[in-house]
């Protein structure tokens, strides 16, 4: 499976469920269409009827088939989102189920020495939020710039069929639609970096010192900690004010760029006065269109930092990803006894053996023992002292630091990796 080899990348992220995101970029594409469609149909229909009606040629115009269509894409536009929302929802469900078993996977066939070397805060943190963040790639980043790409095509051959004077004008205005929201995505990689640093120290700030209240305030350092969390909160503050205010200034500026290109519209029209360069029920048409586009643009505006969110939790995640395990290397005299030796007939033994974890002060020292398969062995000795530790090392998940641990006189991680030593 791809999610099991190598670092994790979000151009893979599609691969597990590529029928199914295939078919939600079909679905909602089919919906913005139908949209579009739904408000040029309408918009000719009336004001064509309202037209008739002024003339007197009632009798002439055609209700019937505008009609249809309005409905045909009325309930085109209902089934697609429900089924865009519908398969999309599933394909993400199914994307998360995959992420977090990779990682399950990873940490649990890894060695705990690397498992305790971590902040099991920060780790937890970092699997719930990280791998919840990934599904905005497709989501909200992904798949409406698809959208919003073709759509805009379509509306430049619009122009081009119906006002060439007018096309140049507008693909200016719509690449500038799109180039603001682009350059944010680009630009808000790094203020999602500087967001996801920002968070993380909050939240540290915040809930480690708790555990130590009782200290902090006997010695008085409780308000050193809470002016340091202070800080941490207003950096923090000022982060989300700048993504909100770029927010609003991308949608300021995709609404000001549409708009000028629905004046320029009206202008041409009203300047040439030409009913065959501009019909006023195709005018109108043309307008909803736009006004339309905005709807399916906006997304863009929104979820500009959607991009730079994956980025970083695709990175953080990554880190997580301990360094594969060497396999055991062994010489010919051990390849040789562990050949002749059966498995069901075990004997360990442990020669003047000291280990203790990176992060521990202590563990047990000078350590000697010799056991064989069928004896119940009592490890014993007052809290602290490094049972566990001990047992860590005899199963082959912590290497010692001095002497040597082996089983029927080979190395021990070559049975532990050979899936032949259980830990409970």
């Amino acid at each position: 499976m791809w999610h099991e080899q190598g670092p994790l990348r979000l151009r893979n992220l599609l691969q597990p469920q590529s029928g199914s995101w295939l078919l939600t970029l079909l679905l909602g594409a089919f919906t913005a269409l139908c949209l579009l469609a739904l408000l040029a149909v309408s918009g000719w229909f009336i004001t064509a009827a309202a037209l008739a009606g002024m003339t007197g040629a009632v009798a002439a115009f055609n209700y019937f088939t505008p009609a249809a269509l309005i409905r045909f894409f009325a309930l085109g536009r209902t089934a697609g989102r429900y089924g865009e929302r519908l398969i999309s929802h599933q394909a993400t469900l199914a994307l998360l189920a995959s992420l977090r078993q990779r990682f399950f996977a990873c940490f649990a066939n890894h060695r705990t020495e690397f498992l305790l070397l971590q902040n099991s805060a920060r780790t937890l943190q970092k699997l719930v939020h990280d791998i919840d963040q990934l599904d905005q790639y497709p989501l909200r980043w992904l798949m409406p710039w698809c959208w919003a790409l073709l759509l805009v095509i379509l509306v430049l051959a619009l122009y081009a069929l119906l006002a060439m004077p007018l096309f140049w004008l507008a693909c200016v205005c719509l690449l500038l639609a799109l180039i603001l929201p682009a350059w944010a995505s680009v630009q808000g990689i790094q203020l999602a970096r500087a967001e996801a640093t920002l968070s993380e120290q909050r939240r540290e700030a915040l809930l480690h010192p708790l555990a130590a209240m009782t200290s902090l305030l006997m010695w008085h350092q409780w308000s050193a900690q809470q002016a340091h969390f202070l800080r941490i909160d207003d950096a923090y503050r000022r982060i989300q004010q700048r993504i909100q205010r770029t927010s609003m200034w991308l949608a300021w500026g995709q609404h000001s760029v549409l708009s000028l290109l629905i004046v320029l519209s009206l202008w041409s029209a009203i300047a040439n006065g030409q009913p065959t360069l501009f019909s006023t029920a195709g005018l109108v048409a043309l307008i909803l269109v736009l006004l339309g586009l905005m709807e399916v643009l906006a997304p863009l505006s929104r979820d500009w930092l959607a991009l730079g969110k994956s980025i970083v939790a695709r990175d953080r995640l990554n880190e997580l990803l301990p360094e594969p395990v060497a396999p055991t290397v062994l010489d010919a005299m051990d390849s040789a006894l562990l050949a002749l030796s059966p498995v069901d007939n075990m004997r360990l033994c442990v020669q003047d053996c000291s280990v203790r974890f990176a992060t521990a002060l202590s563990g047990p020292e000078h350590i000697n023992l010799t056991a064989c398969s069928g004896e119940v062995v009592m490890v014993y000795g007052p809290s602290g002292c490094g049972k566990s530790t001990l047992l860590s090392a005899l199963a082959g998940e912590l290497s010692p630091q001095y002497g040597r641990i082996t089983y029927n006189d080979g190395p021990a991680g070559y049975w532990y990796d050979a899936q032949q030593i259980g830990y409970l």
